[in-house]
This record gives C-alpha cells, sequence and structure tokens, in this order.
C-alpha cells in the first residue's frame, strides 16, 4: 500500500491511469522473488503496471522502447541483488 500511496496511479511502461482502488496486479516485480529473493521488498523493484503489461513482463522478452524503462531498472535490480552476495555477514545468527 505503501508504494500506491507514494506513486502517481499511471502504469511504468505506458502510463495508462490505473484508477484510485489499487489491485494486486498492478504491482510488478522487475526481477522475480524467485530468482532474486532478498529484491522481494525492495520498493525499487516493484513497478506499477496494468495487468496485462504484467502478464507480458512476466512471461515474454517484451519488445519496443515503451519497455526500456522496466530493462533499465531490472538491470539496477541485478547489481543490487549481486551486491548482496558479495557483503560479508557482520554478525553470527547463531
Amino acid at each position: 500500500m505503501e508504494i500506491w500511496n507514494q506513486r502517481p496511479h499511471y502504469s511504468e511502461v505506458s502510463g495508462k491511469y490505473l484508477g484510485e482502488e489499487p489491485m494486486a496486479y498492478f504491482f510488478a516485480h522487475v526481477c522475480s522473488k524467485g530468482a532474486h529473493p532478498k529484491l522481494k521488498f525492495e520498493k525499487r523493484n516493484i513497478m506499477l503496471m496494468t495487468l496485462v503489461e504484467h502478464i507480458i513482463w512476466d512471461t515474454r522478452v517484451p519488445e519496443g522502447k515503451m519497455w526500456d524503462k522496466v530493462k533499465d531498472r531490472k538491470e539496477e535490480m541485478q547489481k543490487l541483488s549481486a551486491s548482496f552476495h558479495r557483503t560479508p555477514l557482520l554478525f553470527n545468527p547463531k
């Protein structure tokens, strides 16, 4: 809900208006939760999209300029995820 309250209610892909009521399918993970579990709650890893855009993003390699922002964000998030793997553990979790 925090993301919904902080961002304009428009798709970050097409600019289409999403309405006033947040729907779960509006919130798309740029890097999947399965492949990048540490990014699951990273706000920058979640972009607002229409249902159709979310399905396209999750199921194929989208083409066209309108996807450039999402692809750029994915590169940024992959770098962030990789940095988590290089960060040494500062405490013993026992």
